[in-house]
This record gives C-alpha cells, structure tokens and sequence, in this order.
C-alpha cells in the first residue's frame, strides 16, 4: 500500500505466495520485497522464519526487536537469504537476526549493525569491483559470520563491538 512502517506482522505490507501463510513472511517459502526508494522502519514483533528478504535500489529500511517475554528477550527473526541492491540501506537497530545463507552489500550499499543488535550469518561479501559499500558493527553489538569477504575500497568499520569470524 505504499506505506511500510509498522511492525513485521503488520498484514497489510505484504503478498506471500505462500499457501500456508498469506499473512507477513512467517515461513521459509516467503519472500519479502522492498521496493524501490522505500523508506521504512519496522518492527519485528514476534519471532518467525521467512525464506527471503530483498531490498530494491535506493531502500533505507530500519529493522528493531521488540521485547518478548519476561526476560527482555528480543524478537527474532531467521531469514534464509537477505539481499540488497545498488544504493540501499539496511539498519539493524537494536534487533536479532540470522541469516544462514548471508548477505553481500553491493555498490553503494550501507549496513549499520547498531545498538546491541545480535546477528548471527553465514558468508558476508563486501567486495563488489565497483566499490563504495559499507558495514559498521557498533554500539556494543555482536555479529557473528561464517566469512567476510572486503575489498575493492570498501569499508568496514567495527566500534565498540564484538565481530567473530568462524572461517577465514
């Protein structure tokens, strides 16, 4: 409906095609799809699984947990594949997030990893030829990737945080 703030269960944001769940993504078969040049913060509200996230050239989209439970625990979300074009911009803010499959952030592509937020991801490529990507890793976060893959003149940039590489 054009506007994309408002938490990830939010049922009018999204079409899945999945049978089971036509709802928000909340299944490995889902796949969520940020238009292009969106501006959007949202929720994640409950812990689920969903198969894929996209961020279309020129996104800004802000992801937080909210609290669950007694304990504080942060809503968590698995997604298989997270996926950014030329321009975008993803935030984790203060959220909790794995991603088995990984992420690559292409030409231009920012990714801020803020504010306590835990994530837990396989490889990580930042070395797109055409350069200008960015990650940052900072207040008082933890990430935590199978591989991390840098170069070409992009940056990355860990402050205040912890960043654990489980390969090379």
């Amino acid at each position: 409906d054009g506007v994309w703030d408002g938490s990830v269960t939010n049922r009018a944001h999204w079409a899945c095609s999945s049978a089971d769940r036509l709802d928000y993504p909340q299944s490995s078969t889902c796949k969520a799809v940020i238009p292009q040049n969106v501006r959007a913060r949202i929720p994640i509200d409950v812990s689920h699984v969903s198969g894929k996230w996209e961020l279309k050239d020129g996104s800004h989209v802000t992801l937080t947990s909210q609290s669950v439970g007694d304990d504080d625990e942060m809503a968590h979300m698995e997604v298989g594949a997270f996926t950014t074009r030329k321009g975008s911009t993803f935030i984790f803010d203060h959220a909790k997030i794995t991603s088995p499959n990984g992420f690559g952030l292409v030409m231009g592509v920012t990714g801020m990893v803020q504010n306590a937020s835990w994530v837990y991801s396989g490889n990580v490529a930042i070395n797109d030829s055409k350069a200008t990507a960015y990650l940052e890793v900072s207040g008082n976060s933890t990430a935590n990737f199978g591989n991390i893959y840098i170069g070409d003149g992009n940056r990355v940039v860990i402050d205040d945080s912890t960043v654990t590489v489980r390969s090379r």
